[in-house]
């Protein structure tokens, strides 16, 4: 039976992807071999973030030969004995990218429309077993977090009409940060898991990705791990608008007690409330150096592992943190062997 314990992301497949040619890109990015190889390095499932756009034609009518790479997922997944968790990285009205124009939780034709969508997506797959999971929705962020609860309860309640046992999988407002999870509602329902994301801090996991992209008020140096963040009272001093979001890291040091700081918080909401969390995403950008991702990794992986939080590496490949290039090339052998060993523990 598959279990959800060790996971990595299939993000850039079926979200995050130009349109242009895109059946080229679904029918070549990940393939089967890439889920035996998933298989094989010892982890247990995938996680695979989709965009409502890519399955939805502009009549609003659902595009087959686009679900069913969906289902070409699945059945790899099946045959490799892993399990699937499926992510709605896009809906109508919502997208990370996309902020200024997002309305989904005040809007009820957005609403609406997901709730269609759910119910098309849990009726397809009303036979399929515990080996497939539904995460109603990648990174909610909204100003205030009663929306963001009512949205929830609305779609747990859609998909609870027609699959009573399905596992779902729910994120806390503000981009799923693990500060998060305090706020959001509880459900006496075992089958409901309470994810969050971990990237902090920024400027290490997401090191160079906006300054090599030419945005030059992205943080423009490597950042080594354990230690201080460099030159980052004189980068602030430039970029004020960046201060309250890394102030504190000019003397705080990046290293594994700040780890433990903010992963407690998803340990004793564990405890606490006896609910599952999940750390669904969580990774280093390849522009930093292989040495100080893997003494990242593995100082995370042994605090979740030992303290039986589930995990999602982000992301198998491209993406600027993957495990493989475009050409689907492994970038660090390194990082693969630590999340290996991380998926013994």
């Amino acid at each position: 039976m598959a279990t959800f314990r060790h996971g990595v992301n299939l993000g850039g497949w079926l979200s995050q992807c130009e349109q242009r040619a895109r059946h080229l890109h679904y029918g070549s990015f990940i393939i089967g071999d890439d889920i035996r190889r998933i298989a094989d390095w010892g982890f247990d499932h995938v996680r695979l973030p989709v965009d409502s756009t890519v399955f939805t034609n502009a009549d609003g009518q659902y595009d087959m030969d686009v679900l069913a790479y969906i289902d070409q997922c699945l059945f790899w997944c099946q045959n490799a004995g892993l399990g699937l968790q499926l992510d709605m990285h896009r809906l109508p009205g919502y997208y990370i990218a996309t902020p200024q124009q997002n309305d989904l939780f005040a809007s009820q034709p957005h609403m609406a429309e997901s709730r269609r969508l759910w119910r098309m997506l849990t009726k397809r797959f009303i036979g399929t077993g515990a080996a497939l999971r539904f995460e109603l929705l990648n990174e909610p962020e909204w100003p205030s977090t009663y929306p963001v609860n009512d949205f929830y309860a609305d779609l747990i309640a859609c998909v609870r009409e027609i699959d009573a046992n399905r596992v779902l999988v729910i994120g806390g407002n503000h981009y799923s940060h693990v500060d998060s999870l305090e706020s959001m509602t509880l459900y006496h329902d075992p089958a409901i898991v309470y994810t969050f994301h971990y990237y902090e801090p920024n400027l290490f996991t997401n090191q160079l990705y906006h300054y090599s992209r030419g945005d030059r008020s992205g943080y423009p140096h490597p950042v080594d791990y354990p230690g201080m963040i460099p030159q980052l009272r004189e980068y602030l001093d430039a970029h004020p608008e960046k201060a309250e979001e890394n102030g504190r890291y000019c003397w705080i040091p990046n290293d594994q007690a700040l780890i433990h700081k903010h992963l407690q918080k998803a340990c004793d909401f564990q405890n606490h409330f006896h609910r599952t969390t999940y750390m669904g995403e969580f990774g280093v950008s390849y522009y930093a150096q292989s040495d100080a991702r893997c003494a990242w990794l593995r100082d995370v992986l042994a605090f979740a592992n030992a303290n039986h939080i589930d995990w999602c590496y982000w992301t198998y490949k491209d993406m600027d943190y993957g495990l493989l290039n475009s050409q689907g090339k492994v970038i660090s052998w390194a990082v693969v062997n630590t999340l290996q060993a991380g998926c013994k523990g």
